[in-house]
């Protein structure tokens, strides 16, 4: 249904985005500041200049940041990781229930990663904001988030508690991928064997899209898409091998 001016309004204070590239948020035209004014104009936040002040120096305080050292700055003037945490308090801003963080630490460096992450916890625990985060790094995912929905070609694959998925995958995709995580003293002796299924015309509506690269895939896969099964408590897996009436056994 066609949301009124009202309910929009409310919806994009409720909920707000991070996203991945620092350096293509910002109108390089204006210093950094102006994000925040039209924050406090857009969503009437204060109803003096000296109170919406307060109002953004709190929320850059929350990321680390004073006011004072950049919000007089033109984008180019500041650091990656600057840039990054000035979105996560405009997003902080407006006390939303969920923000959307689209791989907000892909682009910055191992200690601002942490420290971005850190923030995004925070705010969860002290503020009751929850998080959407979106991340191809599942180090990441396993150390700062609660419910884990893996995706492939837009299909979801397995969704579960965030340990749960990780250290007891139970699609054939998921155990792929987990098995090819890096480990520290582990020599690996593996081959790469290149594959584009980007042409094989598998559509994930009405068929397993990982069909074509699954070493256990059934006839039926090829035919329906598989609905998520129970595996464990709160988790499921979108595999046809998890149907009890099927035994994993393959059709035909």
């Amino acid at each position: 249904a066609e949301l009124s001016r009202k309910q929009r309004l409310r919806y994009r204070r409720e909920v707000q985005a991070v996203f991945q590239d620092p350096y293509a948020s910002y109108n390089p035209f204006y210093r950094v500041g102006h994000i925040y004014d039209l924050v406090l104009k857009n969503f009437r936040l204060a109803a003096t200049r000296a109170e919406g002040r307060d109002l953004v120096d709190e929320a850059l305080a929350a990321v680390g940041l004073r006011g004072a050292d950049v919000l007089d700055s033109y984008p180019h003037e500041l650091s990656g990781g600057q840039r990054q945490r000035m979105m996560m308090a405009r997003a902080y801003l407006v006390k939303p229930r969920l923000i959307v963080a689209d791989e907000p630490v892909s682009m910055v460096d191992a200690t601002l990663r942490a420290m971005i992450l850190d923030i995004m916890r925070d705010m969860r625990d002290r503020h009751g904001i929850s998080f959407v985060y979106i991340t191809h790094d599942l180090s990441t995912a396993y150390a700062y988030t609660d419910r884990l929905y893996l995706l492939y070609r837009g299909a979801t694959t397995e969704v579960g508690p965030t340990r749960a998925v990780i250290d007891r995958p139970r699609h054939p995709y998921v155990e792929e991928l987990v098995s090819a995580i890096p480990r520290i003293r582990t020599r690996w002796k593996g081959r790469v064997e290149p594959f584009d299924d980007s042409e094989s015309g598998l559509d994930p509506r009405d068929q397993c899209a990982y069909t074509a690269r699954c070493p256990q895939a059934m006839e039926r896969c090829a035919r329906s898409a598989p609905p998520l099964y129970d595996v464990g408590a709160q988790h499921r897996a979108a595999c046809f091998l998890h149907d009890g009436t099927a035994g994993g056994v393959a059709d035909g």
